[in-house]
């Protein structure tokens, strides 16, 4: 079965990247952490036996001081059911 889910995120993100080509790389690093909020959409859906699997998205807004920065976050995994009473 396939039971989808509302997802609403609150927390601080850390902005580090880095860039590469030709051989030399570049890092970029912010050393404070800003808030941020983000919400989305995904599904769970059952497998075979104790395995099942989900996929989501997630929007993000970060406030950062004289702006803010928006992604998009896509996820998708495997679940492994353990214990009893499955």
């Amino acid at each position: 079965s396939t039971a989808p889910y509302v997802k609403y995120t609150f927390g601080t993100y850390k902005l580090s990247a880095t860039i590469s080509g030709g051989g030399s790389s570049f890092t970029v690093s912010d050393d404070s952490s800003d808030l941020g909020v983000g919400g989305g959409l995904g599904f769970q859906f059952g497998g075979s036996g104790k395995i099942g699997g989900f996929v989501e998205g997630t929007y993000h807004n970060v406030f950062v001081e004289g702006g803010g920065f928006s992604f998009l976050d896509l996820r998708g995994g495997i679940n492994f059911k353990m214990g009893g009473g499955y």
